[in-house]
């Protein structure tokens, strides 16, 4: 998925035999990595505020607090994985809830 493109490939099917999007596990490698070198002063925070918001995680006016944008393309995900996902929101959102936009 190098090319912005969504190709055949790179949808699986779960036990349910629907089709969800393969996990690319590079790409969290890398988040990791910029993590850790942003935590450990090797990166500035400018340059790590861009890294950021184009992975989908934005500072709130609270303290220690971020929202996450979890992206769904094509609606790649099945209803198991969206009990988790209210799962987590119950778990770590303050208002025990989360919220989509179209």
């Amino acid at each position: 998925m190098t090319n912005g493109r969504v190709d055949t490939k790179d949808w699986i099917p779960n036990p349910s035999n629907a089709h969800v999007l393969k996990i690319y596990d590079p790409e969290i490698a890398n988040f990791e990595d910029k993590v850790k070198l942003f935590q450990s002063g090797g990166r500035g925070e400018v340059e790590f505020l861009r890294f950021r918001l184009r992975h989908g995680l934005y500072g709130q006016r609270q303290p220690d607090a971020q929202m996450i944008c979890v992206k769904l393309p094509f609606g790649g995900v099945t209803a198991d994985q969206m009990d988790v996902l209210g799962e987590m929101a119950e778990m770590y959102a303050p208002l025990k809830k989360g919220f989509h936009y179209s």
